[in-house]
C-alpha cells in the first residue's frame, strides 16, 4: 500500500490536466493561440519525464536500495507538485525573472507562469515514473511465490490512475481552484513517505557495486528530450486572432537530430551492456519489433481521444471552463473506463487464442470507433454537454457519439493485454519485470509523440481553416461568427480522429506481422 498509493497518484497526474487545461489558460489570462503550444508541454513534458524516470530507476533501485530509491522518487514528485501548485504565484515570478536575466523574449507577461507549470510538471513526471519500477521491485521482493501477480497489481494500479485522471481533474475543479490538484499531493506524499520509512526497512539494502548504466541513462534522456521537442510546437505570425503557423520552431531540426543520434547510440550501447536499462535485444526479432510498434500505436490512439474530446467540449458545448472540465472528464470516461475493463477479457482471450488475433481484432474495433468519432457534429457535442452538466434528456442523435467512444475504448483495451504478453513472454524470466516497465514506456512514448504532433497539427489546421473562413469569423452577426468557430473546431477534431484511426490500422498491421510464439 505504501508503494502503490503514490504510484496511483502519480498516474492520476499523468492525465489530470487534459480536462482542466482550458481552465488553467483562462485563469492565467493567456490567449489560446499564444498559450496552447507552450501549455501542451504540461502533458508531453510529463509523459517524456515519466518514461525516463521509469526506465532509469528500474536498475538504480538495486544500487540505492528499495526504500532509499522510493523516498528519492517520492521527494522529486513532491517538489514537482509544489512547483506546479505555485506556478501562478512565487515560482512563476521566479521563472519570469530567470527569463529576463537571459534576455528571453516573452510575448505575454503571463507566459512565464505556464513555463513554471511545465517545469513543475517535468519534475513531477520524473518522480512519478521513477516510483513505478521501484514499486514493482518492492512487490517482487515481498511476494516471492506470487511475484507475477504482485507486479501485475502494480501495473494495474498505474493504469487505473491515468484512466481516471481526467475525471478526477474535472470533478475537483468544480469546487476548488486547479492548483488544489497539486497541493493535495503533498500530504499524501508525506504520509506515504512516513509509512514507507517503516514498512520498507526490511527490504534489501542497496549494493553500490551493482551495475548502473550511467551512459545509457544520459543517452536515453537526450533521446527522449530531443524527440519530444522535435514533435511539438509551431512558430506563429500575425495578430493573435489570426495567427498562422509559419513552420516548425527553429529548435525542431537540431532537437530531432540530437534525439535520433542519441537513440541510435543508446540502442548500440544497450545491445552490448550486461545490465541494460532496456533489453533492446528483444527487438532484434521482426515479430517482436512489430508488437513493440503496435504498443506505441495504442498509446498514440489513446492520447488522440484525451486531446480531441476536451477540444470539442470546450470550444463548442461548454458555457464555462469549469463546466467544460466536468463534461470533458465524464465523456472521456466513456473511452478510458471501457479501455481498462476490456483488458481483462483481452487477457483471457490471449490465453486461448494467442496474442496476434486478439490484438488485431482489438485494433480493428478501435479504428472503427475513431472513424465514428470523426463524424461528430457541433449539435451532438452540445447535447452531450447538456446531458452531463444539466441532466437534459438526450435524443437518439447522441447514441452514435457514445458508441464511438465506447467502441474505441473497448478496442484499445482488448489490444492491451495481448500486446504486453507478446513482449513479456519473449523476455528471459530474470528480466520480465523490467520488460513490463518497457511495455508501459512504449505506450507512454506513443502518447508523448501523439501529444506533440497533435498540438502542432491542431494549431496549423485551425489557422489554415480559419484563413479560408475569415469572412464568417469577422461577421458582424455574432451567431454566424460563433457557428463558424464551432465548425472549425469540429473539423479539426474530426481530422484528429481520422489520424487516430490510421494509427490504429498501422498498429493492426504491425500486430498481424507478429507471431504467437510460445513464452520462454
Amino acid at each position: 500500500m505504501a508503494a502503490c498509493v503514490p504510484v496511483f497518484v502519480g498516474a492520476l497526474d499523468l492525465t489530470v490536466v487534459s480536462a482542466v487545461l482550458p481552465a488553467v489558460l483562462l485563469e492565467l489570462k493567456i490567449p489560446i493561440q499564444e498559450g496552447i503550444a507552450d501549455a501542451s508541454w504540461t502533458v508531453s513534458g510529463y509523459l517524456a519525464a515519466y518514461v525516463f524516470g521509469m526506465l532509469i530507476m528500474a536498475g538504480a533501485s538495486d544500487r540505492l536500495g528499495r526504500r532509499e530509491a522510493f523516498l528519492i522518487a517520492l521527494g522529486i514528485f513532491s517538489v514537482g507538485s509544489l512547483a506546479s501548485a505555485a506556478s501562478a504565484d512565487g515560482f512563476g515570478q521566479w521563472i519570469r525573472g530567470l527569463e529576463r536575466a537571459v534576455d528571453l523574449p516573452v510575448l505575454d507577461p503571463s507566459m512565464p507562469k505556464i513555463h513554471a507549470l511545465v517545469a513543475g510538471r517535468v519534475l513531477q513526471g520524473f518522480g512519478a515514473g521513477a516510483l513505478v519500477p521501484v514499486a514493482m521491485a518492492v512487490a517482487a521482493d515481498l511476494f516471492v511465490e506470487a511475484r507475477a501477480a504482485a507486479i501485475g497489481a502494480v501495473a494495474a494500479v498505474d493504469t487505473a490512475g491515468w484512466v481516471l485522471g481526467h475525471l478526477y481533474g474535472g470533478i475537483v475543479v468544480q469546487a476548488f481552484p486547479w492548483q488544489a490538484l497539486f497541493w493535495a499531493n503533498l500530504p499524501l506524499a508525506a504520509v506515504s513517505a512516513a509509512v514507507a520509512w517503516s514498512a520498507l526497512r526490511a527490504l534489501p539494502r542497496g549494493d553500490p557495486r551493482s551495475a548502473f548504466d550511467r551512459l545509457g541513462a544520459v543517452l536515453l534522456g537526450l533521446a527522449l528530450a530531443g524527440i519530444t521537442l522535435a514533435f511539438g510546437g509551431n512558430e506563429l505570425s500575425g495578430p493573435p486572432a489570426l495567427a498562422r503557423p509559419v513552420g516548425a520552431p527553429g529548435y525542431a531540426l537540431p532537437a530531432a537530430l540530437v534525439g535520433i543520434l542519441a537513440l541510435a547510440a543508446f540502442v548500440a550501447l544497450e545491445r552490448r551492456a550486461t545490465g541494460p536499462l532496456v533489453d533492446v535485444r528483444l527487438l532484434a526479432e521482426r515479430g517482436t519489433a512489430a508488437f513493440a510498434l503496435a504498443n506505441v500505436a495504442v498509446g498514440f490512439c489513446a492520447m488522440v481521444g484525451l486531446v480531441s474530446v476536451p477540444l470539442l467540449v470546450n470550444t463548442i458545448g461548454a458555457r464555462s471552463s469549469r463546466e467544460g472540465a466536468l463534461a470533458s472528464g465524464e465523456l472521456l470516461a466513456l473511452l478510458t473506463i471501457p479501455l481498462a475493463l476490456a483488458a481483462v477479457p483481452g487477457g483471457v482471450l490471449t490465453i486461448r487464442a494467442g496474442p496476434r488475433p486478439v490484438a488485431v481484432v482489438g485494433l480493428a474495433l478501435a479504428a472503427a470507433g475513431f472513424v465514428q468519432i470523426s463524424r461528430w457534429d457541433a449539435g451532438t457535442v452540445r447535447e452531450a454537454v447538456d446531458l452531463v452538466t444539466l441532466g437534459a434528456v438526450p435524443s437518439g442523435a447522441i447514441a452514435p457519439m457514445i458508441a464511438g467512444l465506447v467502441l474505441a475504448g473497448v478496442g484499445l483495451g482488448l489490444a492491451t493485454a495481448p500486446l504486453a504478453v507478446a513482449l513479456i513472454d519473449r523476455a528471459p524470466a530474470a528480466r520480465r519485470g523490467s520488460t513490463s516497465a518497457f511495455v508501459i514506456s512504449l505506450r507512454l512514448l506513443g502518447m508523448s509523440v501523439s501529444a506533440g504532433l497533435l498540438t502542432s497539427f491542431g494549431l496549423r489546421s485551425l489557422a489554415v481553416i480559419a484563413q479560408g473562413r475569415l469572412a464568417e469569423l469577422a461577421s458582424p452577426d455574432p451567431v454566424r461568427a460563433i457557428e463558424a468557430s464551432r465548425g472549425i473546431a469540429t473539423q479539426v477534431s474530426a481530422e484528429m480522429a481520422v489520424i487516430a484511426a490510421g494509427a490504429a490500422v498501422v498498429g493492426l498491421v504491425a500486430a498481424a506481422c507478429g507471431s504467437n510464439k510460445d513464452a520462454r
